[in-house]
């Protein structure tokens, strides 16, 4: 990674089948790969709802440095 991209990690957040390659990428890359709902996932982490996400984004954009640690673990079994 170079440039601006230095030393910063990709987030990718998805809902539907067609962004489980994304999540794929984007974990490899050491990223933060998120599903929005249930169902099986790739994504590391999920998040209940579209209203959540919002939420999230917005307590986010009000913090200097993104907290990951609040985030739940996706079960690719579910």
């Amino acid at each position: 990674t170079q440039g601006s991209y230095r030393d910063r990690r990709p987030i990718f957040i998805g809902d539907d089948l067609t962004d489980e390659q994304a999540f794929a990428a984007v974990d490899d890359l050491g990223g933060i790969s998120i599903r929005v709902g249930s169902g099986p996932t790739r994504a590391r982490y999920r998040i209940a709802a579209p209203s959540a996400l919002r939420d999230m984004l917005g307590r986010w954009a009000r913090q200097p440095r993104i907290d990951f640690a609040g985030l739940a673990e996706a079960n690719s079994d579910s």
